[in-house]
């Protein structure tokens, strides 16, 4: 009975999660089709949708998975099955992290110090994606006492990349608030730019927090309880939370309505990265090419 009710409340959490994944491929999608200039916003935007699609897959295999019988999945070939699983996971986590990465880093105006920030939370990530793909190639596939299909990671390479790319997610938040903070300190004088970085601030700092959160969580999770099949449920909240520490939302323009026809039209070109007077450039100098 106990078995029974955690498997139920276990599909539960599952299918909750398919709808908010099905939900983040929507947004991501309205997002790429909603953008009308080419160049490198665009570029992360159809990254983005396909991290997020990679992402919605690799959680609707898990449901397949636990609810469907070995013997109906490739003839009881656990084993593909499992490839397609990780597969879609590297995709995902590959192309979401770096435009997590990309994005933070593109507010910073020294170009020297973004360069090597980039390559240091890379080099993190690197060896946190190694260390996660030698514990699938180890993994040991089987079928369940309940006739699913069942998949053991090394546990001990799987954590361990899991906390490195805990670290990339501390650096990149790290890496985006300091020159953020530094801007908005700076141009609290012009009100709509100060309320405009202020916004994009709190979007993208939340959902960083939320990925490292996650991460945390599942980490905790996975060391004081044995999920033994329910292990999905862990990588669930993992993946969940890194996929949508990637998928920051642009700056709603209709909560600026308020404004005044040409400093809504000054916020839309230029994201408040000019000043209207050429004189104070130096004092505001933001970036030239925001991701956002």
């Amino acid at each position: 009975m106990q078995c029974e009710a955690s498997a139920i409340t276990v599909h539960e959490f599952l299918g909750a999660f398919f709808i908010l994944s099905l939900h983040n491929v929507y947004l991501n999608a309205k997002a790429l089709f909603s953008c009308e200039t080419a160049g490198p916003k665009r570029t992360l935007l159809i990254v983005q949708c396909v991290a997020s699609a990679s992402q919605f897959l690799n959680h609707l295999l898990f449901i397949i998975r636990l609810s469907v019988p070995a013997l109906n999945l490739f003839g009881g070939n656990c084993s593909l099955m499992s490839g397609f699983n990780d597969a879609f996971y590297f995709v995902f986590q590959l192309l979401s992290t770096v435009v997590l990465i990309s994005k933070a880093s593109s507010i910073s105006q020294d170009a020297r110090i973004t360069k090597m920030l980039r390559i240091f939370v890379f080099g993190m990530f690197t060896v946190g994606y190694g260390s996660i793909a030698y514990s699938v190639i180890v993994r040991v596939d089987s079928v369940s006492v309940n006739g699913k299909c069942s998949t053991e990671y090394d546990i001990v390479s799987n954590t361990v990349g899991k906390i490195m790319l805990i670290i990339v997610y501390i650096m990149s938040l790290v890496m985006f608030a300091i020159p953020t903070l530094r801007h908005i300190k700076m141009i609290r004088k012009f009100d709509i730019c100060a309320k405009t970085i202020q916004q994009l601030f709190y979007n993208v700092s939340i959902r960083i927090c939320v990925a490292i959160l996650g991460s945390i969580m599942s980490l905790v999770i996975a060391l004081v309880i044995d999920w033994g099949a329910y292990v999905f449920v862990v990588f669930t909240i993992q993946n969940y939370t890194a996929i949508v520490s990637s998928t920051i939302n642009p700056i709603d323009d209709k909560k600026n309505r308020g404004h005044s026809k040409l400093s809504k039209e000054k916020l839309n070109k230029t994201m408040c990265i000019e000043v209207i007077d050429p004189a104070q450039v130096d004092e505001i100098a933001m970036p030239s090419k925001l991701l956002f």
